[in-house]
């Protein structure tokens, strides 16, 4: 099922004891364009203090109730790392709320870590000691290897979707219009489509465009450069926020594109 992100600002979020707090934004990865957080705004319990939550983390997305479920409780929460995130979140930072929380590494996971796990502060299991090489170093397809090579990286490819919202997208022959939402994959979390309201040029039209498209992506000078025409766009499928996304809508779509669904 396909989910408008931005859609989604202001449910609550409601863990296993009570109401944690409300959906802020989203971080994803402009790398593989994927949802890597909800960043949830704690409200006055925690004087107003925002943290990280992994997809992992969200058991259940109700759209009639406003509001999705987790596991986690408000003790995890309340005691889990405080990162502040007026700066940009550092792959070292991201060891240690995954650690504290025994979410699998999204960027390598080690062996057995495929899901939320029992271990740390969900359950009661060991962790799992290191493992050396011959030579006494650590091996670098460990999971203590994986660790230790993700702190020393610097920061990883984490966008806000509250910042990335409003960007310019460019066709291969101009301006086509600003970035109003994105739509992401229940399942995998990943952005399928971008939608793009076209403003003036075709009477507000809105258009959904594939991140796959894009060519490259300026985060200085706000915009996104995608392999499709002006010409194509005018004539793609109007996006109808009446109608669900089905798959023949969206066949429909890569068909006039002419790319091949992420389905193939």
């Amino acid at each position: 099922m396909l989910r408008q992100a931005l859609k989604m600002r202001g449910f609550n979020v409601v863990g296993q004891d009570d109401k944690v707090g409300t959906i802020h934004d989203f971080y994803f990865d402009d790398d593989s364009w994927t949802v890597r957080y909800v960043i949830v705004d704690t409200g006055s319990w925690l004087t107003g203090r925002k943290v990280l939550v992994s997809p992992a983390a969200i058991a259940e997305i109700d759209w009639q109730m406003d509001q999705v479920r987790s596991p986690l409780t408000r003790q995890q929460i309340e005691e889990s790392p405080d990162i502040a995130l007026d700066q940009p979140v550092s792959r070292q930072h991201e060891v240690m709320l995954h650690d504290y929380y025994a979410w699998p590494y999204y960027w390598g996971a080690p062996a057995g870590r495929t899901g939320i796990s029992t271990a740390g502060p969900l359950g009661a299991a060991a962790p799992m000691p290191p493992v050396t090489s011959a030579t006494g170093t650590t091996d670098p397809e460990t999971p203590e290897g994986i660790k230790r090579a993700a702190q020393n990286e610097g920061d990883p490819h984490l966008r806000s979707m509250r910042e990335v919202h409003g960007y310019t997208v460019n066709a291969t022959d101009g301006d086509i219009g600003k970035i109003d939402d994105f739509f992401f994959d229940e399942t995998e979390w990943r952005i399928r489509y971008l939608l793009v309201d076209t403003g003036p040029w075709i009477f507000g039209k809105e258009v959904l465009i594939s991140p796959e498209w894009a060519k490259n992506v300026s985060w200085t000078e706000r915009d996104v450069h995608v392999k499709v025409t002006r010409a194509q766009v005018k004539e793609s499928p109007e996006y109808n926020p009446q109608r669900s996304m089905d798959r023949d809508h969206e066949t429909m779509l890569y068909a006039h594109y002419g790319y091949p669904g992420y389905w193939v």
